[in-house]
């Protein structure tokens, strides 16, 4: 049922409103006693709601290894959403970066490369020396950009995380402390980096390239190639740490992630995160609240060759809920006031809000369903006199 209501002059609000599942506003996780990760740590949540739906020790510090770069590209992403960063701007390799060992490309000192090319090595092969690289860039230096890793996981309330460095890489002294993170942890930042729908182009991939196709990645993460819908995120793996995994797939228009830490081999990894999405899956569903080009709200144009226009939704949007319940869904609809002609075809209106269970959840935008010209003055005073007429006669 959709309910429409005017608050300010152009303000409207449409409400789709379903059963509620309880009172807490959050669907809970099925209980699954018999189930038991073979990692030291691990857990799984769906990232719209936040919901978790299992976890094993979530809460416990470990070494992350390379799975510290969720972090290191989140803050990439952010600078590149700011436009501080460009895809296309090429950074020159300092002697650091080209120093660094484990997982590499092997980048020379005074090498160039673009943003782009880095992110992808450090999403596709886990590149040490591409994640110092762009570091220095970032923070001018890997010391600062550290600092600022764990000023935003202060940010994201990551309280059982603590950074050394943005690779994961172990110190060669046996007894100082690297990177610590948790499960619980990691799944937030992954969640936090997927917002950056781009940055799964990347580690969604399975064979890429770089230097003009001299220089061959294949994906540190298996499930890439061989889970339906897995489309990364990051692996990590030192002797300290194990065989560390943070993983997201989507399918049916429900997407998941999945962390375990701290696993024995890199089959057992795989393996207990196509557990965890098995898992997952089959007690998610979505829920279709919006189809791209559904008419939304009609809103007044200003000078106009039409009096009124159209806003449709810019995107089909699903949300997912546990099977078999049916959770509220609200559709708050907010359109701009005094829009003016003219109007292209595709321009943003406005957006709607989408809440579940009281929490906002969502924001999509509105865009005209047409294009609309300007009147000239012959037609903007006949326009006038219609609506006129049209206020007129409602009064009556």
């Amino acid at each position: 049922m959709i309910k429409h209501g005017l608050l300010i002059v152009f303000w409207v609000a449409a409400l789709l409103v379903f059963p509620v599942v309880n009172d807490t506003g959050v669907m809970a996780a099925e209980p699954e006693s018999s189930m038991k990760i073979e990692a030291r740590s691990a857990i799984l949540i769906e990232p719209i709601t936040g919901e978790i739906l299992y976890e094993q020790e979530a809460d416990v510090s470990l070494s992350p290894a390379s799975v510290t770069k969720v972090m290191t590209l989140l803050l990439v992403m952010e600078e590149i959403e700011k436009g501080t960063l460009k895809f296309d701007e090429t950074i020159t390799v300092s002697p650091e970066a080209a120093a660094m060992g484990g997982s590499q490309i092997w980048l020379e000192p005074g090498e160039e490369m673009t943003v782009a090319d880095l992110v992808k090595a450090i999403a596709i092969v886990s590149a040490n020396d591409a994640s110092y690289a762009l570091a220095e860039r970032l923070s001018g230096s890997h010391d600062a950009f550290v600092a600022r890793m764990n000023e935003r996981a202060r940010e994201l309330g990551l309280t059982n995380t603590k950074f050394v460095n943005c690779t994961g890489l172990s110190d060669d002294n046996p007894s100082a402390v690297g990177n610590l993170t948790s499960a619980r942890d990691v799944a937030v930042m992954s969640r936090e980096l997927i917002r950056h729908h781009e940055i799964l182009k990347w580690t969604g991939t399975w064979i890429d390239y770089l230097r003009n196709g001299t220089s061959f990645l294949r994906n540190t993460n298996k499930l890439v190639r061989f889970y339906q819908g897995c489309d990364g995120l990051k692996t990590g793996f030192t002797n300290e740490a194990g065989f560390c995994l943070a993983a997201t797939a989507k399918r049916n228009n429900v997407r998941l992630i999945a962390v375990v830490m701290k696993a024995a081999t890199n089959d057992i990894r795989a393996k207990e995160i196509s557990r965890l999405l098995n898992f997952g899956f089959g007690r998610l569903e979505a829920i279709r609240v919006v189809s791209q080009g559904e008419e939304l709200a009609r809103l007044p144009v200003i000078r106009g060759t039409e009096d009124t226009i159209s806003a449709e939704a810019a995107v089909d949007y699903y949300l997912p809920t546990k099977r078999g319940t049916q959770p509220e869904i609200t559709r708050q609809i907010h359109l701009g006031s005094k829009l003016k002609a003219p109007i292209q075809k595709g321009q943003k209106l406005g957006t709607m809000t989408v809440e579940l269970n009281g929490k906002p959840v969502q924001e999509i935008d509105l865009l005209a369903i047409t294009d609309i010209g300007k009147t000239n003055a012959f037609q903007f005073f006949a326009q006038v006199g219609r609506q006129s007429l049209t206020t007129l006669f409602a009064r009556d």
